[in-house]
């Protein structure tokens, strides 16, 4: 969604002349602006548009301005699993395309919705996602559902294990806080070609908006909402088809500035991986920033939620990342002046199995690689192997685990090592856990 704003003469027109980087005129807009002089220019960017740089020339009277910007496609996520069935102990490979080199969140959720897996990883330097996981003693046989999301798109795709996936319906959307007199994105995942019924209602369940749209061949749409004649406040997206219904709750027009806050998680110790379910309560109806420190200060991940009529709010879209590193973490909830912190320590996990962390994807000859993680075993030493493209282990070696839990391997890329795509796999021969690196 391409949103420019700004201020003119009141109830004036604003002329806006898009030009491609050879100043070629590609299309023209025309709006008003409001009786105070306030003005926004709102327009999906589709993946058919042209994009790239533009300049962007405004008139109004007499007046005449230009700015330079980058235009990008309208669906900047968009993923899929390698298979929509799954045994329990084989792994689920979700690829697709997004903007690259961006940081990139991923929840799987069983079918309550419940997270089972949260991670954080970095798209490549030509925008593929791959990102695997082995279906451990975590999961049981059922309807699974990978969301992945960046700063500006987000997508989903469902998946079952031990069972094809039942008919289900999602209901996402890009950002919780809305701006007054914008639009807003709803994304729908459901059954292929089906009829959606969409209804907006407010806070009170009272409906403000109803309209239906039919899914693609590939079971998505993205629906625009106007949120023109919509006021300030909560409100709930429902989307329905037959016997199945999600829905979705954002604001509009919310100020941070919530008065004191009080904060807390469901529990103190977390594991790598782990989601992080945070409740508190503020001022109403009130815009805050809740943000993940880890134990260097540096911000792990960031999202906007608001309070609702009660001031109470929650949020699971934090979490440790699966290659978190151990010790004391910190989150913290702020609403301009007010502010908020708790800490909580994430450690070893208690029950069985291997997690491999390595903080780097992309290599060169002569590198040496930190191959390192946690293990819960009954066995003291791990096996390590370097698999190619091919499927053929080219190096085996070993490491043991140490007495708190973790394990770590500097392994040296020889020369004449062939440039492609290795897997690192580490194992007990009872759990196994993996990680996928270029060698270029």
């Amino acid at each position: 969604m391409l949103t420019i704003s700004g201020n003119a003469y009141p109830q004036s027109a604003i002329i806006l002349a898009f030009e491609n980087n050879d100043r070629v005129l590609e299309k023209v807009r025309v709006i008003t602006a409001s009786a105070s002089g306030e003005w926004i220019f709102e327009e999906r960017i589709d993946q058919n548009d042209n994009t790239g740089e533009k300049y962007v020339i405004f008139k109004n009277n007499k007046d005449k301005t230009t700015k330079n910007l980058t235009i990008k496609s309208g669906d900047l996520i968009e993923i899929s699993s390698s298979a929509i069935r799954y045994n329990l102990g084989e792994t689920v490979s979700i690829t697709g395309t997004s903007e690259p080199n961006k940081s990139t969140t991923i929840w799987i959720k069983d079918q309550d919705k419940k997270i089972v897996l949260f991670d954080i990883t970095t798209s490549d330097a030509s925008g593929n996602l791959n990102y695997e996981f082995v279906t451990d003693d975590a999961f049981s046989t059922g309807t699974y559902t990978a969301v992945v999301k960046q700063e500006d798109g987000l997508d989903a795709v469902l998946f079952g294990i031990g069972q094809y996936p039942s008919t289900n319906i999602i209901a996402l959307m890009e950002k919780t806080n809305f701006i007054l007199d914008s639009k807003a994105v709803l994304s729908i995942i459901g059954p292929v070609s089906s009829k959606i019924s969409i209804t907006v209602l407010d806070a009170n369940d009272n409906v403000e908006l109803t309209d239906s749209v039919t899914t693609s061949s590939s079971g998505k749409i993205k629906y625009i909402m106007d949120l023109d004649n919509l006021s300030a406040g909560v409100y709930r997206a429902a989307v329905s088809t037959t016997n199945i219904q999600d829905s979705v709750k954002f604001s509009i027009g919310l100020e941070p500035g919530s008065g004191a806050i009080s904060l807390t998680t469901t529990k103190d110790n977390f594991s790598p991986g782990e989601s992080i379910l945070l409740i508190g309560n503020t001022g109403n109806n009130a815009r805050l920033t809740i943000t993940l420190f880890d134990p260097s200060e540096n911000i792990s991940s960031q999202t906007e939620i608001f309070s609702d009529s009660t001031g109470a709010f929650s949020t699971y879209d934090i979490g440790i990342p699966a290659n978190g590193v151990l010790g004391n973490w910190k989150i913290t909830a702020h609403s301009r002046l007010d502010s908020k912190s708790v800490d909580i320590n994430v450690s070893v996990p208690t029950s069985k199995g291997i997690t491999v962390q390595i903080e780097e994807t992309v290599f060169g000859i002569g590198d040496t690689i930190m191959i390192k993680g946690i293990a819960i075993s009954d066995v003291s030493r791990l096996e390590v192997k370097i698999i190619n493209q091919s499927d053929q282990v080219v190096v085996e070696l070993g490491t043991p685990i140490t007495s708190d839990g973790t394990f770590s391997l500097p392994w040296t890329i020889p020369s004449g090592f062939d440039t492609g795509t290795y897997t690192i796999a580490v194992t007990d021969n009872e759990n196994t856990d993996s990680f996928e690196i270029f060698v270029q």
